[in-house]
This record gives structure tokens, C-alpha cells and sequence, in this order.
């Protein structure tokens, strides 16, 4: 039987791998170097692992692709975490395209719900937004010059973020 131990520090990783009795110890590799965290073509912030979705689905297709792929739709929870995402767009080659995150009030009016489940602490809407004009339940990051979020209706195809934990 193998057993594989692992205990790191942020820039350090000290592994053990045990097999019949023989111990192997391994001292000063990167974290980086033997731990890949996030799938390929995933990138990786604060823990989670983000995936820019260039092609265009409704709000409840893109969800499904990001099952699909292992994760929801992208939650936010902090404006470091939304830059980062901002940023994951524009690398893609993309000039502030308005894309899908996983907000939505479809089960209750006004009652905003990550996909992920995870709680909903931290908002960045656009001036006069939530305004649900036309049954707008899903929301749309990166709306216009202003970066914030809109409301919009969950039928529009948009590219999309996911997110999975590692």
C-alpha cells in the first residue's frame, strides 16, 4: 500500500511518500512545481479555479457547461476576486465583453442566489441596477464602461466564467 503525504507552506512543499516500510523525503520544491491545483486551461485565484468560456450560451446553458466542466457559473465574493476575473476576460483577448456570472434571483424576486450555493457577501451593481426591467433574473458581469453588474434576462447568449474549488 502507498500512501502519499503532503504538507506545505506558501512557498515550500515537504512530501513523504511511504511504500512497504521505505520512506522518501523531498525538501525544498516549489508548490508550484508538484501541485497542479486547477485543470488545464484553468487559472487559479484565492483558492478557487476560473475558466473563461469564450462561446456565447444562454445563462441556464452556460451553468450546465460549467457542471459539465466540474464547477457553476463564477460567485464573487470580494472586488480582488472580481478584478481577477475582469482580467481573466481581457487575457483572453476579449475588450470588456459582458459575460455570465452566477447570480440569479429566478427562484424568488429580488432574492439574488449564487449557482455555486456558496452566500451571496459581496454585490457590485451598476447605478440603478437590479431594475428587472423585461423579467431580467440572471446577471451579467462587466456591463458597459463601468464594469459593474447588470441584471438581464437569462435568455441572452453571453460568454461565461466558471468556477471549481480545488
Amino acid at each position: 500500500m502507498t500512501r502519499f503525504i503532503m504538507v506545505f507552506t506558501k512557498s515550500v512543499l515537504l512530501c513523504a511518500t511511504i511504500l512497504s516500510g521505505i520512506a522518501l523525503v523531498c525538501h525544498g520544491a516549489s508548490v508550484g512545481s508538484y501541485l497542479d491545483y486547477c485543470p488545464s486551461e484553468w487559472s487559479e485565484h484565492a483558492g478557487r479555479c476560473f475558466h473563461f468560456v469564450s462561446e456565447k450560451r444562454d445563462w441556464a446553458e452556460s451553468e450546465i457547461n460549467c457542471q459539465h466542466l466540474g464547477g457553476n457559473l463564477a460567485s464573487v465574493h470580494n472586488a480582488d476576486e472580481y478584478s481577477f476575473l475582469r482580467d481573466l476576460v481581457n487575457q483572453h483577448g476579449s475588450n470588456k465583453p459582458s459575460f455570465w456570472i452566477g447570480l440569479a434571483d429566478a427562484v424568488k424576486e429580488g432574492t439574488w442566489l449564487w449557482s455555486d450555493g456558496t452566500k451571496v457577501d459581496f454585490i457590485l451593481w451598476n447605478s440603478g441596477e437590479p431594475n428587472n426591467v423585461g423579467e431580467e433574473d440572471c446577471v451579467q458581469g462587466n456591463w458597459h464602461d463601468t464594469n459593474g453588474w447588470n441584471d438581464l434576462s437569462c435568455n441572452r447568449d453571453l460568454p461565461s466564467i466558471c468556477v471549481m474549488r480545488y
